[in-house]
């Protein structure tokens, strides 16, 4: 059969169309080819890249050297222990079993560190080092290092741990560190590891990012089954900073000395620029339990003295008669009474038009009294009066200027306030209308008044310095802490201040001063208010610790300030159900006979006034 010329021409045109359908179909598939090449290579090239370099690459993270703690005198408070360990890279090693048994010989490994090294080995890569002995003590190091050579599988891991050299001294104020939990890693991944440690109180948690560093990294090349090639890079890590502290050494330990044997609080400010010399909380804790970790931690979790609590910070107490210098201050600011105003005291005060009487606790009176002698032999009557006559929206509002209603901001974290009551807050907290006796309870610092130790030194500061506002700080570093920004919170004239300051005086000095007793032969002049915060009602019987269960005794309170003619130290004392255990003016006079005439603060012998 032949063909012809167009059967000819119909078999070369199938096979051209043929041909033309596969070039194309093999251009779209070329063309496809060459869009997923450059989606991997272009577009997706970072995440590919990462994934090629997570697959052969093993992260190690070296942990920085967390910055140091000092006093004002570069006294380290808080430093890092060098601890040795030893590790090993379990691919590195054919037997395990055998290789541990060797090093048994010369170092002793209990049966608790194998265990956790193959509990660790199950969790962990193989590829990464994992320590087989914990806390080496110079022997075993010794030994280790003479013989090294016999173990090229083991090497000596370092590590930094924190360590706080004088345990209960400054736990509240330097806080404790602690290896950081599942919920802060998660987080703050790019600042943390699992092996890191983390600020959980005090300065150690407020100035966290000035301390901590940022970890470094050492990278290990592994095969495609996991196993160790070789090491491939290293990044140094970058240590935190050291930060220097207003605390002084000496002053701290005479103070933890003075208030150990009982619960409180006892903290010291410079006058001039709001820095805190001592700061005791009592009672206290070590904070490296919560590093080297023990059952010590459970029985001080649950101690019901509450030795985790940093009282100065956030223990709340009625701030009672250390209150009366600033409602005496209201008072004159408000022209309701003035330096000859008299009120009678005959020792109980009733409600005008009402039969609710308010007992002084000077049951025998003092007959007609100013505003000096009322300050400076604390009457209760005389601020009944002059609760009753101001009311308490102004005494509320003329408070808040003294920082009762509000956080110091001090650097700790975790700062609690008080209560500075008024109508609004009675209405929304407690449901219920304000009475003229809830004004007369506030007038004298009971009721629903409360405050923080810290608040009390705040508005003792601002008193000292005739209204002038200085943040309270325990940072030294100037460009952390700027105290320049001071504001003048109220403008009252001096003479006012001044007679408030005098009344202060005379408790100390004056014979009739209700710490005249602490500071009578004193070779240096202060000023102080004392106050008793009545936790329990007798109801008009005789007070007598024998009698009164301790949880209910009354707290002893006593604020100062010093040298009197040029203030440079505040004060502030709380001694929690104290009752008439001790009188807290001799603990006072204490501080100031060791700051003021031992000289341990760098004041001048021509601040100490032998007169008034």
């Amino acid at each position: 059969m032949k063909f012809s010329e167009y059967n000819l021409y119909n078999i070369y045109e199938k096979c051209v169309n043929r041909i033309n359908n596969i070039i194309f179909y093999v251009f779209i598939l070329f063309l496809l080819l060459l869009i997923k090449i450059y989606n991997i290579q272009i577009n997706n090239y970072e995440l590919y890249n990462l994934k090629s370099y997570k697959n052969c690459t093993r992260l190690v993270y070296i942990n920085p050297i967390r910055g140091l703690i000092l006093d004002r005198n570069n006294k380290i408070l808080a430093s890092n222990k060098i601890i040795y360990n030893i590790e090993l890279i379990p691919d590195r090693v054919n037997n395990i079993k055998k290789e541990i048994k060797k090093l048994s010989k010369i170092i002793k490994i209990n049966k608790n560190e194998i265990k956790s090294f193959y509990n660790r080995l199950k969790k962990s890569y193989t590829s990464n080092p994992i320590i087989i002995k914990h806390k080496l003590n110079k022997s075993e190091l010794n030994r280790f290092i003479v013989r090294k050579i016999e173990f090229p599988n083991f090497n000596i891991n370092i590590e930094y741990k924190r360590y706080y050299p004088y345990k209960n001294l400054f736990s509240h104020i330097i806080g404790y560190v602690s290896l950081i939990d599942k919920y802060s890693l998660h987080n703050n991944k790019n600042n943390y590891n699992k092996n890191s440690y983390i600020g959980k109180m005090g300065l150690e948690k407020y100035y966290e990012n000035i301390l901590r560093g940022k970890f470094g990294i050492k990278e290990i090349e592994i095969n495609n089954r996991g196993k160790f090639v070789r090491f491939k890079n290293k990044i140094m890590p970058i240590n935190g900073n050291n930060i220097r502290t207003t605390l002084d050494f000496k002053l701290q330990n005479f103070s933890y000395n003075l208030m150990k044997k009982y619960k409180g609080s006892l903290i010291i400010s410079d006058v001039n620029d709001g820095s805190i010399l001592s700061m005791i909380s009592s009672p206290s804790f070590n904070p490296n339990l919560f590093i080297y970790k023990n059952n010590s931690i459970k029985n001080l979790l649950n101690n019901k003295n509450y030795p985790i609590l940093n009282r100065s910070i956030q223990g709340i107490y009625p701030p009672a008669s250390t209150i009366k210098p600033y409602i005496g201050l209201l008072a004159l600011y408000n022209n309701i009474i003035n330096l000859n105003s008299l009120f009678y005291d005959p020792g109980w005060w009733k409600i005008p038009n009402s039969n609710n009487i308010y007992n002084d606790w000077n049951k025998n009176g003092r007959g007609w009294i100013n505003i000096i002698k009322a300050i400076e032999e604390s009457s209760d009557v005389y601020f009944y009066n002059i609760a009753y006559l101001i009311g308490i929206d102004k005494i509320n509002k003329f408070m808040s200027y003294f920082g009762f209603n509000k956080k110091t901001n001090i650097d700790l974290p975790n700062e609690k306030i008080g209560i500075l009551p008024s109508k609004e807050w009675k209405i929304k907290k407690i449901k219920k209308k304000w009475y003229i006796g809830d004004t007369i309870s506030a007038g004298i610092g009971q009721g629903y008044f409360s405050v923080t130790p810290i608040q009390m030194l705040n508005a003792l500061l601002i008193l000292v310095n005739n209204g002038i506002n200085k943040r309270l700080h325990i940072i030294k570093n100037k460009n952390i802490i700027n105290n320049n920004n001071l504001k003048n919170i109220i403008n009252i004239n001096d003479n006012i201040w001044n007679m408030i300051k005098f009344s202060m005086y005379n408790v100390a000095h004056s014979k009739n001063g209700t710490a005249n007793s602490s500071f009578n032969n004193s070779k240096y002049k202060i000023a102080c208010k004392t106050g008793t915060a009545q936790v329990f009602s007798l109801r008009n019987k005789k007070y007598f610790n024998n009698i009164v269960p301790k949880e209910l005794r009354d707290h002893r309170l006593i604020i100062g300030f010093g040298p009197f003619n040029n203030p440079k130290i505040a004060i502030v004392l709380i001694l929690e159900n104290i009752g008439n255990e001790i009188n807290p003016g001799d603990i006072l006079r204490k501080i100031f006979d060791f700051i003021l005439i031992k000289n341990n603060y760098n004041i001048n012998n021509e601040f100490l006034q032998n007169k008034k």
